[in-house]
């Protein structure tokens, strides 16, 4: 005599988690990710399907990624020979950015370019705050002449105005103090 134990067949949907693993070079983070699809039906016997709360992809492994968006087609692994999913694979899109910061610069020349007249400078030296990804700002450094005033047709006498600071793309000036400082040209050649 033979016994069998028939259970009914179930469908049951269920948020598909993705798994991540391995570790993101520093000054990067994950900004978002997104799964398509992103649940899946889990089809199979009752006591089996009723057990199953997510789905987990394979492993993606960001050890290895850059800033931008990271894609990739992840498997979705077997949980038993008799429960099966509506879609074996996923999408995955993963958007990896760079932790941006803000660092503080103190006493920082103001030059002045692009005359031939004396040219004194009040104050002579200004305070900064960059922001802008942390691997750039963490080995940033402002050498002389990265700030200046632009003294193109100016004439002889009393200006103000606010500093130019060159940087590097992505990063950008959050504060100057103070916002202006006074250019002061006269005859005489610097």
């Amino acid at each position: 005599q033979v016994t069998l134990d028939l259970e009914r067949v179930l469908r049951r949907t269920v948020p598909v988690h993705l798994q991540l693993v391995g570790k993101l070079a520093p000054g990067l983070s994950i900004e978002d990710s997104r799964l398509s699809p992103d649940t899946v039906e889990v089809i199979g016997p009752s006591s089996a399907v009723e057990e199953v709360k997510t789905v987990e992809t394979a492993p993606l492994d960001v050890s290895n990624a850059k800033s931008g968006v990271l894609e990739r087609e992840l498997p979705l692994p077997e949980i038993s020979e008799y429960v099966s999913f509506s879609a074996q694979r996923v999408a995955a899109q993963v958007h990896i950015g760079e932790i941006e910061v803000e660092r503080e610069f103190r006493h920082v020349r103001v030059a002045v370019r692009n005359t031939t007249l004396r040219a004194t400078v009040a104050p002579d030296e200004i305070r900064l705050i960059l922001r802008g990804p942390q691997r750039l700002l963490e080995s940033l450094e402002l050498n002389h002449g990265e700030v200046y005033i632009d003294a193109t047709g100016l004439a002889v006498g009393r200006h103000e105005r606010t500093p130019t600071v060159d940087l590097p793309p992505k990063v950008e000036v959050v504060r100057e103090e103070p916002p202006k400082v006074r250019l002061r040209l006269q005859k005489g050649g610097r």
